[in-house]
């Protein structure tokens, strides 16, 4: 009796230490089960003896069991002691703490101490190591580092602002100074003259500007470089440049025509009638004070005569010019067979003639070179000289014809007017005779231009043609004045406006000029409307205007976002738009209205993919393995957890106290409750419910 007690005993002694640890899952504590088992039986079997054994087996296994369970709490709090440790010198780092400090090398020292003895299985002298460390870098120490790190911060950054708004103000004073500069040489280019008071004013106070940027008083520059730039404005400087653009590009057009004519070019070779027609336009537009039309119109006589074109059509003059001094010569060395006297004057000029082509051949004026050889073949040669006479009353024909045509397109007839169109017949058909050497039919039908269009009628018709582009000129200008004043009104003005009612007083001026055809003074009032009311600040209003329409739609998508609680379902979405929006608001106030607009279309971008959803779980109850497959690694995949199983050491780290093996991750066990914690921000609430549709989770939202 005494030994089955004794037994029963070591048994109760057996399973009281097995159900009084945590680390239940181990080799010892399995072995004592299992004696206890055996003793168990042999003692209902009787066998005392034996039961004494196996509960002796039993009870050893048990205290092997308990010791390793304590081993590994040990291990366990040595291993969260280092963790702790390096955790907290990395914070005495990150807060500037020296890494050659006393401190600091005191505390590498003692986490050398913890480490090794960790390694060498001595967790209770790991842990009194790390906890030196621990101790050393206690959190007022911490606190304290982190402050002064902070203020240091802090004083670095004002620093940094500081010399950067410096940098601004000078740079900014250093544009100014040069745009001002740049005005100033546009101004003198453009023909502005340097004593006059305008120029005089202005250079002075680029003077002072480049005085006061020198002495580092950056505003005031600012201030002077302005001021160049309004004594500027009124001396028109636009109009200047325009006409200085509109002389270089008729320069142009003329070097061009010029190098055709040299080329052997007249009006019977279309491109260059073309060219020559632009090019009158351009003088024309030039003498109207058109430059932007003088400009386009001389521009495209380059289009039409390009420098290949000229120099394809020079080769050709050359040959022509060739070939004409090899007639001249041969006419020369003929001249004695042909009855000429050497020693008559006829002969001494066509030698001088012929000279002459020779030079003008060598200095490639191939044209002048042709016409001096022509000279030699006209005195040598009766029926060259009889067809060159000819030849020339025929080119004056047409030229004389070609004026006639271009002063009735100038008085606005086109072929609608029968004799015009009758002329342009005869012209064209001039030019073909002339091309086919029939000279003397070419003059006939050029006179029949002349006849056909009297100078007479010309003139009348050219006076109102003046009167009729006068009159769309104003009619033009009314009706640009008209689109400003309802671009205005659209932009807000009214009669508060003092710039709106002095354009309103002109157009109604411009109107009464137009009426009593007075059309120059009509465009004069109308063009005051456009000056008054410029795109500029036209445009300035208008960008106010859609800025505000912005920042309220803005304004509205921020408000529907925060009641479907976006800013607890997309926090990147939400925080990025309310500092879009931040940014937008500073940037009206600041009247840079275009900047203001983009940012706020950035708030609705931002905020464009929002919408109610429901949230997504806390938490997740881990079913059989059998049924779902529930690992870290597969629950941390599935769409509603993180959408990604290489994340599963999130759901471990959350989870761990609560599997049988805190360090073995593979076994969790049906039914337990697992936290699925937020790792991006987003916001999880609740179980997880098969029969929910949650989103899937995004690490952007």
């Amino acid at each position: 009796m005494r030994k089955v007690i004794g037994i029963l005993t070591a048994l109760c002694v057996v399973c009281a230490t097995v159900f009084s640890v945590s680390y239940t899952n181990n080799t010892y504590q399995k072995l004592a089960e299992e004696y206890t088992v055996k003793a168990q039986k042999a003692l209902d079997a009787g066998f005392y003896d034996l039961a004494e054994e196996y509960a002796a087996e039993a009870k050893k296994n048990a205290a092997l069991s308990e010791e390793f369970i304590k081993k590994m709490l040990q291990r366990s709090e040595a291993e969260d002691a280092i963790n702790a440790a390096k955790e907290r010198m990395a914070r005495a780092k990150a807060a500037g703490l020296d890494p050659n400090s006393t401190d600091y090398r005191l505390a590498e020292a003692y986490l050398d101490d913890a480490e090794y003895s960790f390694e060498q299985e001595d967790y209770p002298a790991a842990k009194a190591s790390a906890d030196k460390v621990n101790l050393l870098f206690n959190d007022s120490y911490l606190s304290d580092l982190e402050a002064k790190r902070a203020a240091d911060d802090a004083d670095e950054k004002a620093r940094q602002e500081a010399e950067e708004a410096a940098a601004k103000v000078k740079q900014e004073a250093e544009e100014a100074a040069a745009k001002a500069k740049q005005a100033l040489d546009a101004a003198k280019a453009a023909g502005l003259d340097e004593d006059s008071p305008e120029y005089s004013r202005a250079k002075a106070y680029y003077d002072l500007a480049e005085k006061a940027f020198d002495d580092e008083k950056y505003p005031e520059t600012k201030e002077y470089a302005q001021k160049v730039l309004d004594e500027l404005a009124k001396a028109d400087i636009d109009d200047l440049i325009g006409k200085a653009k509109a002389e270089a590009a008729i320069a142009e057009a003329k070097a061009l025509i010029d190098a055709a004519r040299a080329a052997g070019l007249d009006e019977s070779y279309e491109p260059f009638k073309e060219a020559l027609d632009f090019y009158q336009q351009a003088q024309r537009d030039y003498a109207d004070e058109n430059w932007d039309d003088a400009v386009e119109n001389a521009g495209k006589v380059k289009d039409l005569l390009s420098p290949e074109d000229v120099d394809d059509m020079i080769a050709k003059a050359r040959q022509s010019a060739q070939d004409k001094l090899e007639k001249a010569k041969a006419a020369l060395d003929n001249a004695e067979e042909n009855g000429i006297d050497p020693d008559s004057d006829l002969y001494k000029q066509a030698v001088e003639d012929y000279q002459n082509a020779v030079d003008a051949f060598e200095d490639g004026k191939y044209k002048k070179s042709e016409e001096e050889a022509d000279k030699v073949l006209s005195a040598l040669d009766p029926d060259t000289r009889e067809k060159l006479a000819l030849k020339k009353k025929a080119e004056d024909a047409i030229v004389a014809a070609r004026a006639a045509i271009s002063k009735a397109q100038e008085a606005g007839l086109d072929s609608s007017y029968e004799p015009y169109s009758q002329a342009l017949d005869y012209y064209r058909k001039a030019q073909k005779d002339y091309a086919d050497e029939d000279y003397q039919q070419a003059i006939d039908d050029a006179k029949k231009v002349l006849e056909l269009l009297g100078e007479e009628d010309i003139d009348d018709l050219l006076e109102e043609a003046q009167a009729e582009r006068d009159k769309a000129a104003a009619e033009a200008a009314l009706n640009a004045a008209k689109e400003r004043l309802e671009m205005a009104e659209a932009a807000g003005l009214d009669t508060s406006n003092d710039a709106y009612n002095k354009a309103l007083e002109a157009y109604n001026k411009a109107l009464d000029e137009f009426e009593a055809e007075n059309y120059k003074d009509a465009k004069k009032e109308a063009d005051k409307v456009l000056e008054l009311l410029s795109d500029d600040y036209l445009n300035s209003l208008i960008a106010r205007s859609q800025a505000e329409d912005a920042l309220k739609a803005a304004k509205e998508r921020l408000d529907y976002a925060e009641s479907i609680n976006a800013p607890r379902d997309f926090p990147i979405a939400y925080n990025a738009a309310s500092e879009y929006y931040k940014q937008a608001v500073e940037a009206f106030n600041n009247e840079d209205y275009e900047k203001a607009k983009a940012l706020a279309q950035k708030v609705i971008d931002a905020l464009a993919e929002i919408h109610e959803i429901t949230p997504l779980p806390k938490f997740y109850i881990v079913r059989p393995w059998a049924e779902t497959k529930d690992c870290f690694w597969n629950i941390s995949g599935r769409s509603y957890v993180y959408n990604n199983p290489w994340l599963w050491e999130n759901l471990y780290e959350a989870n761990k106290d609560n599997i049988p093996d805190r360090n073995n991750p593979n076994l969790i066990l049906p039914g337990m409750k697992m936290e699925i914690p937020s790792i991006t921000g987003e916001y999880r609430d609740g179980v997880y419910s098969p029969d929910v549709e949650y989103e899937t989770y995004s690490a952007n939202r």
